[in-house]
């Protein structure tokens, strides 16, 4: 799930990225398309929840994430096929 944990003002920041990100975007959950109506950061759990089209509150997770952008895997460290020969 998408958290933050950084100091409080930064929070309503952050909420306001979120949302910008993703209100109005659309996405399939147990077989219904949903609209996302607006984004609440919950403070106790620390997690991102989306107001959807049918009333339903859904956390900002990876299966919701992965349906509006491209996932797309990073790491630090160099692979073998990113490392110039000799």
């Amino acid at each position: 799930m998408l958290a933050f944990r950084d100091g409080s003002g930064d929070v309503f920041v952050a909420r306001e990225v979120v949302q910008q990100a993703f209100l109005g975007r659309r996405f399939q959950l147990e077989g219904r398309e949903l609209v996302i109506r607006g984004v609440d950061h919950d403070v106790l759990q620390n997690v991102f929840r989306l107001r959807c089209s049918d009333g339903s509150r859904v956390p900002l997770d990876r299966e919701v994430y992965d349906q509006i952008y491209e996932p797309l895997v990073a790491t630090f460290a160099a692979t073998r096929s990113s490392i110039p020969r000799a």
